[in-house]
């Protein structure tokens, strides 16, 4: 006869011990048996195989970690980052050409991984963007940053860029299309920088296209 509590705690030591897997973030978000220290993985972020899937660990305190996800059940979710890389699609991103995607992709860059890479899509941004480390795309045609035609928006005109870099070294920028679209009433009177580069040292940028 199984003692009380026996079969909870073998419940509770597989749930921490294994990693249990998810077609996508919503079906983690409304999982009813994930505890405490339980780590799963997404096989996609809306769908399967949208490279959107990561590997989360579960933890009952809100982390504080920029990019969380709160679950249904009151646990917090948090990405593990996996051979210090990234995928903005593992943070939502779409890369539709229509959805302004600034936040999604800032929260990205911030999370802490050396390589973010940036997959197949346009994304569209109303703010310029501040990577930390190595920004690379799938091929400078598929993978495209972009503001949005006659944007109002982007001053002050000193971070009026694509990709501003401000005290960062040792970096790349790679397969990758920065369209800067012109800024109407901007005090440039003209485009957005695609990359802006501050106090920067030992820097590679290669199979890069610039537009407008």
């Amino acid at each position: 006869m199984v003692e009380d509590g026996t079969l909870q705690q073998i419940m509770n030591s597989y749930l921490t011990n294994s990693v249990i897997t998810f077609d996508t973030v919503e079906d983690m978000v409304e999982s009813t048996f994930l505890i405490d220290g339980s780590n799963c993985r997404t096989l996609g972020y809306y769908q399967i195989g949208d490279n959107g899937g990561a590997l989360y660990h579960i933890v009952e305190d809100n982390p504080n970690i920029t990019g969380q996800i709160e679950l249904d059940s009151g646990l917090y979710a948090y990405l593990i980052i996996e051979n210090d890389t990234i995928n903005v699609k593992q943070f939502g991103a779409v890369g539709d050409g229509i959805t302004d995607e600034t936040t999604i992709l800032q929260t990205a860059l911030n999370y802490g991984a050396k390589n973010v890479i940036f997959d197949k899509g346009t994304y569209i941004i109303s703010s310029c963007l501040y990577p930390k480390g190595n920004i690379f795309g799938i091929n400078k045609n598929e993978t495209i940053i972009k503001f949005p035609n006659q944007n109002p928006v982007i001053e002050p005109v000193l971070t009026n860029s694509i990709l501003f870099f401000l005290e960062i070294n040792d970096f790349e920028v790679k397969n990758i299309c920065l369209e800067g679209s012109y800024i109407s009433g901007s005090a440039t009177g003209g485009s957005a920088h695609c990359i802006t580069l501050r106090h920067c040292e030992n820097v590679s940028i290669h199979d890069v296209f610039f537009k407008n």
